[in-house]
């Protein structure tokens, strides 16, 4: 019982459950997402004092810049992982600031090991639900004090965009 448990726990782990409500670009889509959100109760630190009101409007990228992109993409589709890898490559060699890569289906021990770079998986589409993105390939960046969300539409030779 013990190691079935084991076997299953690993199984998740190395190829995670896919975001089923997202589907390949099809229509590409172009939107700014505000991450701006209300302090809902008074935010207080170890002794008791308040540091953030409730009802105070905090928006992170004030504070914190997204310094790298977020590609989005179906590990499964070897033109979204070929397009999202020399995205990388092609940043790393103009010395910039690497995307991220988050996989919304697929391995990302596999592309990580392939690669030789970090690979995230949205666990349970918070991610792509939180931003209201529903197809990939998909970039985040940010624009202003606001989060620009691109689903790219890969052509049929496309690996560049």
């Amino acid at each position: 019982h013990q190691q079935k448990i084991e076997e299953r726990i690993t199984k998740s782990l190395k190829r995670p459950q896919a975001v089923t409500t997202i589907k390949t670009t099809t229509q590409p889509r172009r939107f700014l997402f505000n991450p701006s959100f209300v302090v809902p109760n008074d935010l207080k630190d170890h002794q008791g004092k308040v540091f953030q009101k409730a009802g105070t409007l905090i928006n992170p990228l004030h504070d914190y810049s997204l310094r790298r992109p977020l590609l989005l993409i179906d590990g499964d589709d070897r033109r979204q992982v070929t397009w999202a890898f020399k995205q990388h490559e092609d940043r790393q060699q103009a010395k910039e600031f690497v995307p991220k890569i988050i996989l919304v289906k697929g391995s990302p021990f596999e592309l990580m090991e392939q690669f030789n770079t970090p690979v995230y998986f949205d666990q349970g589409g918070v991610l792509v639900k939180k931003l209201g993105i529903e197809q990939v390939p998909a970039r985040v960046s940010q624009y202003g004090d606001r989060l620009l969300i691109e689903e790219v539409k890969l052509k049929e030779d496309q690996v560049d965009d």
